[in-house]
């Protein structure tokens, strides 16, 4: 997932899902996914430009991610206040998503879909911008700082 500014993809659903108190845990809280801030993606691309190598192929995705239960204690502490969040497991949480669908007419961010993509571990490493000394500069924390600073989306 690649997430900051202007973007309306999956972290700033689940910012908004936990400011609400709707965000639910599909199953495992310690669930992996890999992320990557878009300022740290555009850093990555400068960097290659200027790497020896003529081809450069890579994953971005940030050093260090987190199990999805410490993002969602992140987001707690940048939002400065208490964001509860219940473990369902999927066989559950799948048709109460598809209800909600019907119930609002296809307008809701709970999605089927989108449950079992978050259900779904992917995390990497990104190895090659290691291996080369690509300094990452945003931690999950730092990504939100900084997305706020330039945006204020949530």
């Amino acid at each position: 997932m690649i997430y900051g500014p202007g973007d309306p993809g999956n972290i700033l659903r689940m910012i908004r899902a936990l400011k609400r108190g709707y965000f639910f845990f599909p199953g495992s809280r310690s669930l992996r996914k890999s992320y990557g801030y878009v300022e740290g993606l555009l850093d990555s691309v400068i960097f290659t430009m200027h790497a020896p190598d003529r081809v450069m192929v890579y994953n971005y995705v940030e050093r260090e991610t987190l199990p999805l239960n410490e993002m969602v204690e992140v987001v707690g502490r940048f939002l400065g206040r208490r964001t509860p969040a219940v473990s369902l497991p999927l066989w559950l949480l799948v048709p109460v998503a598809g209800l909600v669908q019907a119930l609002f007419g296809g307008k809701s961010p709970i999605h089927p879909a989108r449950v079992r993509k978050v259900a779904t571990s992917t995390h990497i490493v990104p190895r090659v911008l290691q291996e080369r000394g690509f300094v990452f500069k945003y931690d999950f924390e730092r990504s939100l700082a900084d997305w706020r600073s330039q945006a204020m989306d949530f």
